[in-house]
């Protein structure tokens, strides 16, 4: 793994790694968006069934529905949150915050 992204990062490739530097609920990440694109924004939850409804509409196919489901479950409960020193021992430096990462990738949420 070492490797293969050092080579990514000498071919002038920038893999996107976002560790959340503390546990965070989907409002606060919501509200976050809003202030870095100059937009109030309101997180509303839905049920799983519309979530799943959703991404079907959008043209997922049912097994990567159920992963994805599957993902936002495990968030939801927590099991997602686990903070390691992976990014520093392989990257040689700090993860990027939440913070950060949304001001580097403001433009796609305006898109």
């Amino acid at each position: 793994m070492r490797a293969k992204v050092k080579r990514l990062l000498e071919q002038g490739r920038r893999p996107t790694i976002l560790v959340r530097d503390s546990s965070r609920a989907n409002g606060e990440m919501t509200s976050t968006v809003g202030q870095v694109i100059g937009r109030q924004l309101r997180f509303e939850p839905i049920t799983e069934e519309e979530a799943r409804m959703e991404l079907i509409a959008h043209g997922d196919q049912p097994e990567s529905v159920d992963y994805h489901l599957s993902i936002f479950r495990a968030i939801r409960e927590g099991r997602m949150g686990i903070v390691t020193d992976t990014i520093q021992r392989v990257l040689g430096r700090s993860p990027f915050t939440f913070e950060q990462w949304v001001e580097e990738n403001a433009s796609r949420f305006s898109e």
